[in-house]
């Protein structure tokens, strides 16, 4: 998703992508905590090759600055596009995953179940699910996940024009590249940008 709104008043263009194919994703497990996501399931070699096809047909602004969320997966991503432009990396534990509560390292077959609790009220915490508002708003410090159909880019934007605006009021004209989790659907690409999440 490439977010340039001059009704926010930026003077930056953020480039968001989604991590490459994760060992949590391989394993079909919701891995959402720090305590679980912070030093384990990083990229499965399908991520590792998702992300040497993105950087190698590259096709969006050339980032000057790499910011991420803190877990083992988006670190793993944000690494392999630093290096291809020379970059630092900026760990942001604002970007993290959004907490799913009781449903932590359970099937990721649960996704739908709660995408259709947040279709019907995001304030929602069905499973001890950290709710789409808290995630949009900043609070808790985890990343916003969407709910569902057409819902599912507007989620997101409003989750990254609220996030986007407390983190970064500087560096006039960077182009910024953040890495975030956001929950996978199905037919929706990882290690992707520009449209894709």
């Amino acid at each position: 998703m490439d977010i340039d709104d001059s009704r926010h008043h930026w003077r930056n263009r953020y480039l968001l992508m989604r991590h490459g194919h994760s060992q949590a994703n391989a394993q079909g497990t919701i891995i959402s905590s720090p305590e679980r996501g912070l030093l384990a399931y990083g990229l499965s070699p399908q991520g590792e090759q998702q992300l040497a096809d993105t950087v190698a047909r590259w096709h969006w602004p050339v980032p000057t600055q790499v910011v991420h969320s803190d877990f083992l997966r988006t670190t793993h991503t944000a690494a392999r596009v630093a290096a291809a432009f020379g970059l630092e990396m900026q760990k942001e534990e604002r970007l993290r995953e959004r907490h799913f509560g009781e449903l932590e390292g359970k099937a990721d077959s649960h996704y739908p179940e709660v995408w259709a609790f947040d279709a019907q009220n995001a304030d929602h915490t069905q499973w001890q699910v950290e709710p789409v508002t808290n995630s949009a708003h900043g609070a808790g410090g985890q990343a916003a996940d969407e709910a569902s159909g057409a819902a599912c880019a507007t989620a997101c934007q409003h989750y990254a024009c609220g996030r986007l605006s407390a983190l970064f009021r500087r560096n006039p004209g960077d182009h910024i590249y953040l890495h975030i989790r956001t929950a996978r659907k199905p037919g929706h690409a990882d290690a992707g940008a520009g449209g894709q999440r």
